[in-house]
């Protein structure tokens, strides 16, 4: 296990359980990737925790839903995660993508990783 659960262990939890960390908050979109978890709240806020880069924290371990201070001022309002990079797109139609950026997979015009949060200006439709 890989702290994913968001209970600050890497214990095993069989029955549903509440993340105590994201109890005073309404979660509008949760999705896991293979070893990290990434929840954005009502106020456009994302938490993200677990293992690796992908989380966006720049520390190999986060036990514990953690805010991603660099887009709490951009109005997330989803994300996306998978083993190896986490993207989210903001109220303003901004896509941003941090982790692992081999094969050009982050889109930010190289290879390199990222354990930062990168914006990409994207127009959706």
């Amino acid at each position: 296990m890989w702290e994913q659960l968001g209970h600050g262990n890497s214990n095993c939890q069989f029955t549903p359980k509440i993340v105590d960390a994201l109890a005073d908050e309404v979660v509008v979109d949760v999705e896991c990737g293979v070893g990290h978890t990434c929840a954005v709240t009502s106020t456009g806020s994302i938490l993200t925790w677990g293992k690796g880069i992908v989380t966006g924290h720049g520390e190999d371990y986060v036990l514990l839903p953690r805010l991603l201070q660099g887009l709490s001022s951009k109005g997330v309002i989803c994300v996306s995660a998978n083993e190896y990079h986490t993207a989210c797109v903001t109220k303003d139609g901004d896509l941003i993508t941090w982790g692992y950026g081999d094969f050009g997979k982050l889109g930010h015009g190289d290879e390199t990783n990222s354990r930062i949060q990168s914006v990409s200006r994207h127009w959706l439709v």
